[in-house]
């Protein structure tokens, strides 16, 4: 039987003042997972005036996940491995 599945390093990258004043998105989110059973997919999502909405979605047999080119604004991870364990960072990652 696989570990749980848990978030086991999240890194952000926050946009230098000089992208944010020239409209450059920048920002980054990095994610590494451990346990559960490969492939994983990461659910990204991003917040709207109506809640939630899907930012991009990636599915690999590796423990990594990056989204890049970010705007500033608020960003939430769900991820679940081929068993259909399914965990959530409960934080709110800001760009």
């Amino acid at each position: 039987e696989p570990d749980i599945l848990s978030l086991a390093d999240l890194n952000i990258e926050q946009m230098p003042l000089l992208d944010l004043c020239q409209n450059t998105n920048s920002g980054e989110i990095d994610v590494e997972i451990s346990g559960g059973t490969p492939p994983y997919t990461f659910v990204w999502q991003t917040n709207t005036n109506t809640g939630p909405d899907l930012y991009e979605t990636i599915t690999t047999n590796e423990p990594t996940a990056s989204i890049t080119d970010l705007a500033p604004g608020d960003y939430y991870l769900y991820f679940y491995d081929d068993n259909g364990c399914v965990s959530n960072y409960d934080e709110t990652m800001t760009i």
